[in-house]
């Protein structure tokens, strides 16, 4: 009989929405870039375009499979592009877990203006950006974080994606600011 394998100890995970777009993906690049000790996991499907990428450049960004986590160590949460748990999959019975810090980063405010009550108000990040990458990249340029050639392009992706190429009604100034 051999040994189970061991899970990694992942204290923090990076997470967003199921069927991901190249702004959530963008948004978790972001996230893993201000939290580098996070892993990146998508508790579910990812859209055909992203799952793509991600299979070509995947393994040059810190993406971890859920199965491989002990879910029992993971301390603290980063939610990326949504602040609804049921849209996370599995990981969102995390979110009011005791010990379990909840981090919150989106940019829907017309959906959801309320903090949810398992997010802590300095946890709470809401931007009103078209896009969740402009606001993770401004965050980013803000604390002056060096941001490699390949989040740059994961960054233009998905800000291209939720602002229509800047032509959607929700488009912000810093949507193209960062785009540019």
């Amino acid at each position: 009989m051999t040994a189970p394998p061991s899970l990694f100890e992942i204290p923090i995970v990076i997470t967003t929405h199921v069927n991901a777009d190249f702004d959530a993906l963008a948004a978790a690049v972001g996230a893993s870039l201000l939290y580098p000790e996070g892993r990146i996991v998508f508790s579910g499907s990812l859209n055909p375009n992203v799952r793509e990428f991600v299979s070509l450049h995947g393994e040059t960004l810190p993406i971890m499979s859920l199965r491989l986590i002990d879910q029992s160590k993971i301390r603290q949460l980063i939610m990326v592009d949504t602040a609804e748990p049921e849209r996370i999959g599995d990981l969102g019975r995390l979110c009011g877990r005791e010990g379990v810090e909840t981090v919150v980063f989106d940019h829907h405010d017309a959906e959801n203006p309320r903090r949810p009550p398992f997010v802590k108000g300095e946890n709470w990040v809401l931007s009103h950006d078209g896009s969740q990458a402009a606001s993770m990249l401004y965050l980013l340029r803000e604390r002056g974080v060096e941001i490699p050639r390949l989040a740059a392009t994961i960054f233009a992706l998905g800000i291209h994606e939720d602002t229509g190429s800047l032509t959607y009604p929700r488009t912000t100034i810093r949507d193209a600011e960062m785009l540019a």
